[in-house]
């Protein structure tokens, strides 16, 4: 099953379609250039970035941890996983993505 964060991170493109994307993505229908950041299947990462149409297999499709941010285009993706470590570390000072995000106290400026 596909799961977004409460607080989704979506690049500043992303954020012109973001209810389109979503849907596109839990419906199956994948788009060329839409990137989706991770919680990482990995102890040793804290997110991935993966392209959408990675989601035409099965398995990855149900084995995919939460999705956490949005992206068109690699380039984007890594902006916005770029802002979500600073963001952690303004916050609470260190970079641990994946306990910042999964705070119930994190808030995300709405894009």
């Amino acid at each position: 099953m596909i799961r977004f964060a409460e607080h989704l991170y979506v690049g500043e493109t992303a954020a012109r379609k973001k209810k389109k994307y979503i849907r596109a993505v839990r419906s199956g229908k994948f788009l060329p250039d839409l990137y989706l950041i991770t919680y990482s299947a990995s102890d040793r990462d804290m997110l991935d970035i993966i392209r959408s149409v990675y989601l035409r297999q099965e398995t990855l499709r149900k084995r995919l941890p939460e999705i956490v941010g949005i992206a068109c285009g690699r380039n984007e993706a890594l902006e916005l996983v770029r802002k979500m470590v600073e963001d952690c570390f303004s916050a609470v000072g260190n970079c641990n993505v994946r306990d910042y995000l999964k705070s119930p106290e994190t808030s995300i400026e709405e894009n």
